[in-house]
């Protein structure tokens, strides 16, 4: 099924609550992607940021303290960072249990949100990310999940490895779409927080969670769809035995 792109317009728009997923990765990539979530084209107290950070990084809470001085003078709401307590011996399901304790925090603190939305470190948001994400669920009720592609800036033009993910993007995606099956790809979507509860919240399991939730979406009668724009921009891999890594994370 093909999907048009939709735009929001106006100066109301439903509340959303971002979060950011931090776990070791350098102070200047996570600082790039938290900035430029924080400074979306969307009615400014309407989205709030969330860095997420399970390796617990004194400079990482720092940075975020120092862009909030300036930030909030621009009318935006300040960027929170949360470190999870991790208790030894207990199962922490990675970057799912950051998600998950992130989520429950945002309701507990901050009063929720209609939307929930979320980036790994190193996926840089356009300024619209937002504008052409949650119009999808605004003209959909029965819609809980909108997933764009993710896309790396860094990748050459022989790229003999293909890590631009063009085959999945291009054809197994709007495959599932036309089946009505189409999965969460980790970074850059957009969920409704009704249908996220009504499945207990995000899934916690050590690989594949972002799978599995689609999933649980689609089995409790919730509708998924991948959108073809462009919203967001990362990093490849930066060596041979790093992609070899990061293809085991997902299998």
């Amino acid at each position: 099924r093909y999907w048009p792109t939709r735009r929001l317009l106006g100066t109301s728009a439903p509340t959303v609550h971002l979060f950011v997923t931090v776990c070791g990765e350098d102070e200047e990539v996570i600082l790039d992607t938290f900035a430029a979530a924080a400074v979306q084209n969307y009615p400014k107290h309407s989205f709030r940021v969330f860095v997420l950070d399970d390796a617990n990084q004194s400079s990482v809470r720092l940075a975020v303290e120092a862009f909030n001085v300036e930030h909030v003078k621009s009318g935006y709401l300040p960027v929170v960072y949360e470190a999870r307590h991790k208790e030894p011996g207990v199962p922490h399901y990675y970057k799912a249990g950051n998600l998950h304790n992130g989520i429950q925090l945002s309701r507990a603190k901050y009063g929720g949100s209609e939307f929930i939305a979320g980036l790994d470190a190193d996926q840089i948001p356009q300024s619209d990310w937002l504008q052409l994400t949650v119009p999808h669920l605004l003209a959909a009720p029965g819609l809980a999940l909108v997933s764009p592609p993710q896309f790396s800036y860094d990748v050459p033009a022989d790229d003999a490895l293909a890590q631009d993910h063009g085959a999945f993007h291009n054809i197994w995606e709007p495959l599932r779409n036309r089946r009505g099956v189409s999965q969460c790809n980790g970074s850059g979507y957009i969920i409704r927080r009704a249908a996220l509860e009504s499945i207990a919240g995000w899934p916690l399991c050590n690989v594949g969670e972002d799978i599995i939730c689609s999933a649980r979406l689609l089995q409790n009668g919730w509708s998924t769809v991948f959108v073809p724009d462009r919203v967001q921009a990362g990093m490849a891999p930066g060596s041979f035995h790093a992609l070899i890594a990061q293809r085991l994370r997902w299998v």
